[in-house]
């Protein structure tokens, strides 16, 4: 504080013990200084309002204000790369009902699921069974479309390695 009147310090003080968290002060007259004691009390931002208050000039003597760090430049992220993974083709046994159905297994595999090649969706809907080639978790896959569609979707094994359609 610049000034050590009474009237001063009692100001000053009034306005520690009026900030959030400050449950009492105690003032060394000799060296001007006063110590807040308190919860969870955050003294630079004690410092501050104490001197928009005041209107004096306020020294934090302990603990010092951390100085601001300068800004590091930002760490690139690391984008692991994976394997590539091997084409596959899949045959799904959905019960298809009507070309809506169709549509709609088409649209959640191509816009939703990631790495069914667009060009590989072949639909046999006598047979109920849709071929798809692509990068795609397989298991991933069924378990999406048996969520997303209410209903059973079954990896239909192909005869001799591949099934027409």
């Amino acid at each position: 504080m610049c000034c050590q009147c009474n009237g001063c310090v009692k100001k000053v003080i009034k306005s520690i013990l009026s900030f959030e968290g400050v449950g009492k002060t105690q003032r060394d007259s000799a060296t001007s200084e006063i110590t807040v004691i308190g919860n969870r009390v955050d003294p630079v931002k004690l410092r501050g309002y104490i001197a928009l208050k005041t209107k004096k000039k306020v020294e934090l003597i302990s603990p010092l204000p951390k100085k601001p760090e300068k800004e590091t430049p930002k760490k690139k992220k690391v984008v692991k790369r994976q394997a590539p993974q091997m084409m596959s083709t899949v045959i799904l046994k959905i019960n298809l009902h009507c070309a809506d159905c169709i549509n709609k297994i088409e649209n959640l595999m191509m816009t939703k699921f990631e790495g069914v090649d667009r060009d590989s969706f072949r639909v046999a809907k006598a047979k109920n069974l849709v071929t798809v080639k692509g990068t795609m978790n397989v298991t991933e896959l069924t378990t999406y479309l048996k969520q997303k569609l209410k209903r059973d979707v079954h990896i239909f094994p192909a005869e001799g390695g591949a099934a027409k359609i």
